[in-house]
């Protein structure tokens, strides 16, 4: 058996959990766990990226005075567990090598060391999702993040002040960061149908937003206490957050004896053949029912190699009990199904609605990278994310600096509150990426969404540069504003448009491309958000802040304008669906019921 096809065991708290309540666990009960841990472990991921933006102010030297910075002793280190000795210095600017007068441009080349090596991990990192145990990717990734979180604010206390160490430790943390977003988001495509997909997972994808302001809270109320604190603290969570999908996350629902919503169940109708039932919430009633061919039959050979089964019990004929299944089969259909049975082989219902042994499974293989190029829409939606993260990821990595260095009603703000008051532009975000998620379904247009809130960011972003400084209401609700726009295609792009994308009917049902796809997407964005912080650091520092935001104007533009293809087709399609069609007279309609008879 291929790497791809390896047994999928459910996990061990799962396993538990199913001794404790003796009861059936229902699909709805798994679909809410899942939607709820791969929340938790992206709000992580994010959560251990968003202190390197917080502690950027402390690190870099300022042109103004900074009242009051705290270091341990030089003379006198000491462990995490123990108690070092601080000298209290003030006037004394940032952390070398950070302290000098091309600080900023350091930093954000050290934002771009972990964002190249994030982006270039991604594309592989989709590629192994759809070959290896999600569950085991994530838990590893996490823990890995968490390790390299720590490492860097161990410098803290190390006392380091070697380029190198900071430039080593934030790319291996972007090579176990990768991990995250292609794993999580095949993980919720295998549990939910196309069927509200955009509002489910505009409001999922609140969990970037909500890792951000959670790090910016906990790495800015820490930096009072030194601010390798603001590191140590998030990776601690992080690699917390990695066991704990290790023991619950149930990648798929054929692992606890679901069919996937993505399969289309057959259902026996009142002709001689079965109907196609579609997918999601109807074809998981049928089976709750046990109307349906069930996905696996109790039996213990078939446990051992296949890694689950439906414990339900079955009559000498190898029917569930008390079923209607028996009544819909003809004499020559039940003994196929129960040759089949007989073969430890479970049965399957594949995508086109034909009922098949699982050995055909070893037939489908994970497609390439070209193949998911080619199916229709990937580029233009990757390139579209390239400069929607461009614009995104250079407000998470430098808002905080540029607020505690911008006046605003005459006053600047400390690090604390510069930290605390960007958070305003994720809950933006949060709210820009459920209005995305519903918008894009209510109008079955992801394009058309995608393109009116990338214009949208330009003026906000324009507004916030020329007013946000007059007082802080004002910038808060700019921020606000900011964060609605400028988040919500990235939101709507990186869920719905690429699960969309990954289950295209152009590579036939295979939940294998999911990944891949995700990859492309979300990897050629990164790319975008590489380079975007490390542009605003020379920008910044050779132009200045009006300059930077030229940048982030063009760049939404041409993002929008990336998706002109795809949005005409969406309003051609559109608008062809509303044209009523012609009304039938009796002798037509008389016709047509002589042409069914």
């Amino acid at each position: 058996m291929s790497m791809a096809l390896a047994p999928r065991s459910r996990p061990l708290g799962i396993r538990l959990v199913q001794h404790l309540v003796k009861s059936r666990i229902s699909y709805e009960t798994y679909q809410a766990s899942v939607l709820t841990l791969t929340f938790i472990a992206y709000s992580l991921y994010h959560l251990s990226r968003k202190p390197s933006s917080i502690v950027k102010n402390t690190l870099i030297s300022l042109s103004r005075e900074h009242p009051f910075i705290r270091r341990p002793n030089a003379t006198h280190l000491s462990s995490l567990t123990g108690h070092p000795s601080y000298t209290t210095t003030r006037g004394l600017k940032g952390w070398a090598p950070f302290d000098g007068d091309s600080g900023a441009t350091l930093m954000g080349e050290i934002d771009v060391a972990f964002l190249a090596v994030y982006a270039v991990g991604t594309f592989f990192a989709g590629h192994l999702g759809d070959r290896l145990c999600l569950r085991w990717i994530l838990a590893v990734g996490m823990v890995g993040s968490g390790l390299f979180t720590c490492l860097f604010g161990f410098a803290y206390w190390w006392n380091v002040h070697l380029l190198a160490y900071f430039f080593i430790v934030q790319m291996l943390l972007g090579l176990f960061q990768a991990t995250g977003w292609p794993s999580v988001v095949s993980v919720v495509a295998n549990w939910f149908g196309k069927r509200k997909r955009g509002l489910i997972m505009g409001v999922w994808n609140a969990h970037t937003s909500f890792g951000n302001i959670c790090g910016s809270l906990i790495a800015s109320s820490l930096l009072e206490e030194g601010w390798g604190w603001a590191f140590v603290v998030p990776g601690m969570a992080v690699m917390a957050g990695g066991m704990l999908i290790f023991l619950f996350l149930v990648v798929d629902p054929s692992i606890v004896g679901f069919p996937s919503p993505h399969t289309h169940i057959m259902k026996r109708g009142e002709s001689s053949h079965y109907n196609e039932v579609g997918e999601d919430e109807e074809a998981q009633k049928l089976h709750n029912e046990k109307r349906v061919l069930l996905p696996f039959v109790e039996n213990p050979k078939m446990d051992a190699k296949w890694g689950s089964y439906e414990e339900l019990p079955t009559n000498k004929d190898g029917f569930h009990e008390g079923s209607s299944l028996e009544g819909h089969l003809n004499e020559g259909e039940k003994g196929k199904l129960v040759e089949n049975i007989e073969s430890d082989v479970p049965l399957l219902v594949n995508y086109y609605g034909k009922v098949e042994s699982s050995k055909n499974c070893e037939e489908v293989h994970p497609v390439g990278f070209l193949e998911a190029l080619a199916i229709p829409g990937v580029v233009p939606f990757s390139l579209c994310l390239f400069f929607t993260k461009l614009v995104a990821y250079t407000f998470i990595y430098w808002l905080p600096f540029y607020i505690s260095n911008t006046e605003i009603g005459g006053e600047y703000m400390s690090d604390e509150v510069a930290g605390n008051l960007s958070t305003l532009f994720d809950v933006g975000g949060v709210l820009g990426g459920a209005a995305a998620g519903h918008m894009s379904d209510r109008l079955n247009a992801r394009a058309t969404t995608a393109a009116f809130f990338t214009w949208g960011a330009i003026p906000a972003m324009a507004m916030y540069r020329a007013f946000g400084g007059g007082s802080m209401c004002i910038n808060v609700g700019l921020l606000l504003l900011s964060g609605l726009f400028v988040n919500a295609p990235y939101s709507l792009i990186t869920t719905a448009v690429s699960v969309d994308l990954g289950t295209h009917e152009r590579v036939k049902g295979n939940a294998r491309a999911l990944a891949t796809v995700a990859a492309i997407i979300d990897g050629t964005g990164s790319l975008g958000a590489a380079l975007g912080p490390l542009f605003t650091g020379y920008i910044s520092e050779a132009f200045g802040w009006n300059a930077v935001f030229v940048m982030l104007t063009i760049s939404a533009f041409v993002s929008g304008a990336l998706l002109f293809k795809q949005v005409s087709l969406e309003l051609k399609a559109r608008s062809s669906t509303q044209i009523a069609p012609p009304l039938q007279t009796k002798n037509t309609t008389k016709t047509n019921m002589r042409t069914h008879v």
